[in-house]
């Protein structure tokens, strides 16, 4: 039995225009197993080609890619952050720089009363009042959700009595306390727990309880309310 490329004949002249057809180089003198072996590796390349071409446009139309940088952010990664690159702002960096803080020549009511019309008018499009009164119960459920940034408020009821009859705007809120400027144009903190408020919107007055609203705005808006009786003070 004869050995190598012995084993194969040549291939006859007439089928080197069928291998130009194909792509193959010219095949004059070429053994069986030469055109064999690169017609094998054309083909195959051709699938790898494809098959590599389908995958990449599968990925780019079922799934999303994330083009951030999210390694930087990662847990448990320890990789700094390269000089300059974007970052938050911790809550201990926001206290030292007064972000949360009122410019004495900014604490003047009536800055605020453009606020408040914006407010009013914001609830316009928020609850939408009807006539019947089966929307009122909707309207407080919507009003539990709102931001409550403008709205004149009133403390009617509260476990420190220097705290009832407090009113004003309420230029900031946070997870646990109001914070409102008076007509007097000084700024008051009123903590939720244990205060009752009287909200008054258009011809409705509202009644709030702090201890249902002891959330951030935020996560207030999104929270899903349930129906039970009013903690009583």
């Amino acid at each position: 039995m004869l050995e190598g490329s012995a084993r194969y004949a040549t291939l006859p002249k007439e089928i080197e225009k069928e291998s130009e057809a194909l792509g193959l180089a010219p095949i004059i003198g070429q053994t069986a197993r030469d055109f064999v072996d690169e017609y094998v590796s054309m083909h195959i390349s051709q699938q790898e080609k494809k098959a590599k071409e389908e995958s990449i446009r599968q990925q780019l139309t079922h799934k999303a890619l994330v083009l951030d940088n999210v390694g930087l952010r990662r847990p448990g990664n320890k990789r700094k952050a390269p000089k300059g690159a974007w970052r938050p702002v911790t809550s201990k960096e926001k206290r030292s720089l007064n972000l949360y803080e009122i410019p004495e020549g900014a604490r003047r009511f009536e800055l605020y009363l453009p606020l408040h019309e914006l407010w009013l008018q914001y609830m316009d499009e928020l609850l939408q009042p009807q006539e019947s009164s089966h929307q009122i119960g909707v309207i407080q459920s919507k009003l539990l959700k709102a931001d409550l940034h403008g709205c004149q408020m009133t403390v009617t009821r509260s476990k420190c009595p220097s705290y009832i009859g407090q009113s004003g705007i309420i230029l900031m809120e946070t997870q646990n306390t109001f914070k409102i400027i008076r007509k007097d144009n000084s700024l008051k903190v009123i903590p939720k727990a244990g205060s009752v408020f009287s909200v008054g919107y258009r011809e409705y007055i509202f009644t709030l309880y702090g201890n249902h609203l002891r959330y951030k705005s935020a996560d207030r808006s999104a929270r899903k309310f349930k129906t039970k009786p009013t903690i009583d003070l």
